[in-house]
């Protein structure tokens, strides 16, 4: 009788620690060093008591008790993602994202038809974006951002049709933009900076009337910025800067009244700033510097009451410098310099109470330094060198107490040329 119950007993245990081993979560154990953060985390087929996976630190089960649910966040987890996790057919949100795992993104991924959220950012995964996502049909986040992943986005992502959030920036990925990306209607950010991707932004990019969030900046994209653009009424946020984008600024951008940033900058953009930019009240950060911009700063952006900074430096305008910008009394920095602006400085400047940063420098500025810039409590930084500014220095100037750089150097000026 007792053999006959050990031999019951044994056969138990081996069924318990087989079921153990053949949960697809214990591959993940098996891959990565989970164990040695999480001790519960355990698979061996040797331990004496078998645990619930559901109980585990990081997870979620559904009613039924398939894993619903999995959030690590560690820097010490270090490991690989196993293909077995491809067997989670119950799961809607995997987050494993600031730690150290390496390796590729196995495509059997593509098998999780229920998942809605996949954070995999802020590790050390390479080898590319797997195409079998595609399958994903139910996915509304995906975030791969912050990784060494490399190579083509598949189109197959473009099947994704309930995605709100699409993150891969800072990785190495090449290739253009797969035009069934711009099918995503419900797309309300997305993230493609800090890559090498490369050809042009098509016009199909305004059908995306969802998006808050548009950066594709740092990349190597080229061809004009697509008039469509202007579809995009609901868009906070556009950087498309440090590419190779050229053309002129399109007028339609007068419809993104939404917009708080714009930024352009380090492009080969040419032809005047439109003074339709004039219509965006709601700007708070224009920068187009690094273009190949000409013709005057249009008087209109003097409109933009919410304006903090305003950087047009490194271009090719002409003109004076509008009195209208002495009424952005928000407005903290303005870089002009590296222009041909001519003309007074406008004593208006001075009711810029918080301004920080005024550079005017290298342009072909003359007269006077007017009195009122004494006015600017707040200055850090004035920089009017390498014009045709004649006369003496405002004594007034020497008040500002917070000022801790001016050069004022190669200019016609009389007296002590300041430089501190």
């Amino acid at each position: 009788m007792l053999l006959f119950l050990c031999i019951i007993f044994q056969f138990v245990s081996q069924s318990l620690a087989s079921i153990v081993l053949t949960d697809p979560i214990c591959g993940f154990v098996a891959s990565t060093n989970v164990e040695t953060i999480y001790p519960e985390w355990s698979c061996n087929p040797n331990q004496t008591t078998v645990t619930n996976s559901c109980d585990w630190e990081g997870i979620k089960c559904n009613h039924i008790g398939d894993i619903s649910e999995l959030m690590l966040v560690s820097h010490s987890l270090s490991g690989t993602i196993s293909a077995e996790m491809g067997e989670l057919f119950a799961i809607t949100r995997i987050s494993i994202r600031d730690s150290k795992l390496d390796g590729i993104i196995p495509s059997t991924l593509g098998n999780l038809v229920a998942l809605q959220k996949l954070f995999l950012n802020n590790n050390d995964l390479s080898g590319p974006i797997p195409s079998a996502l595609g399958s994903l049909t139910a996915l509304q986040t995906l975030e791969l951002n912050n990784n060494y992943l490399s190579g083509p986005i598949f189109s197959t992502l473009g099947s994704l049709l309930a995605l709100q959030d699409l993150n891969l920036f800072n990785n190495r990925l090449s290739g253009s933009i797969p035009s069934a990306l711009w099918n995503l209607t419900a797309l309300q950010t997305l993230y493609l900076y800090d890559n090498y991707l490369s050809g042009s932004i098509p016009s199909a990019v305004g059908g995306l009337t969802a998006l808050e969030i548009l950066y594709l900046f740092n990349n190597r994209l080229s061809g004009s910025i697509p008039s469509a653009l202007g579809n995009l009424v609901a868009l906070p946020y556009l950087g498309l800067n440090d590419n190779y984008l050229s053309g002129p600024i399109p007028s339609t951008v007068e419809s993104l009244t939404a917009l708080h940033i714009l930024y352009l900058y380090g492009n080969y953009l040419s032809g005047p700033i439109p003074s339709a930019l004039g219509c965006l009240t709601a700007l708070q950060y224009i920068e187009l510097n690094s273009n190949n911009l000409s013709g005057p700063i249009p008087s209109a952006l003097g409109s933009l009451a919410a304006l903090l900074s305003l950087d047009l430096d490194t271009n090719h305008l002409s003109g004076p410098i509008p009195s209208a910008l002495g009424s952005l009394t928000a407005l903290q920095y303005i870089f002009l310099y590296n222009n041909n602006l001519s003309g007074p400085i406008p004593s208006a400047l001075g009711s810029l109470t918080a301004l920080q940063t005024l550079q005017l420098n290298s342009n072909r500025l003359e007269a006077t330094i007017p009195a009122t810039l004494g006015s600017l409590s707040k200055l850090v930084h004035l920089f009017v060198r390498d014009n045709m500014l004649s006369g003496q220095i405002p004594t007034i100037i020497g008040d500002l107490t917070d000022l801790q750089e001016m050069n004022v150097s190669s200019n016609e000026l009389l007296g002590k040329h300041a430089v501190i």
